[in-house]
């Protein structure tokens, strides 16, 4: 506050003259690393929200194939190992399918899909069904 008569500026005290560079300095040094930690919130977000998609793509993937199996009759149930891969949202995922005779017992196929995929390294889902011949007619009884 200006006195009357006085020529020159007179602060009262308790009333900050203004800021001084070294608070203007510290208040950006911390809203940089207020902004920086946001940011790397957002990347982690980002990545995992990726990592979840792709995750979830992937048991899609392996729950079509099961189910394209499942609508084949069991005799028509190829056995053996197939290699494929399947474009799938935008990603490309590689299906191994193993379909077993007899596992685990007679009368019955086990499948096993495996669907793999690159994210952060690589990844996989895998799950495995057992198919039974339900519909084979009863043995006829010999008189």
């Amino acid at each position: 506050m200006k006195s009357p008569g006085d020529g020159g500026l007179r602060f009262s005290p308790g009333i900050s003259p203004g800021v001084s560079v070294l608070e203007v300095l510290v208040a950006v040094a911390l809203f940089a690393v207020v902004v920086a930690a946001v940011a790397a919130v957002l990347s982690l977000a980002g990545t995992y929200g990726a990592l979840g998609r792709r995750s979830t793509d992937a048991t899609t993937v392996a729950a079509a194939e099961v189910e394209r199996l499942r609508d084949l009759p069991y005799d028509r149930i190829p056995t053996g190992q197939l290699e494929f891969t399947v474009e799938f949202g935008g990603s490309t995922y590689h299906v191994r399918r193993v379909v077993e005779l007899d596992t685990p017992e007679a009368g019955m196929k086990q499948v096993t899909v495996e669907v793999t995929y690159d994210l952060m390294g690589p990844r996989t889902y895998r799950t495995q069904v057992i198919f039974t011949d339900l519909m084979r007619p009863a043995p006829v009884p010999t008189p």
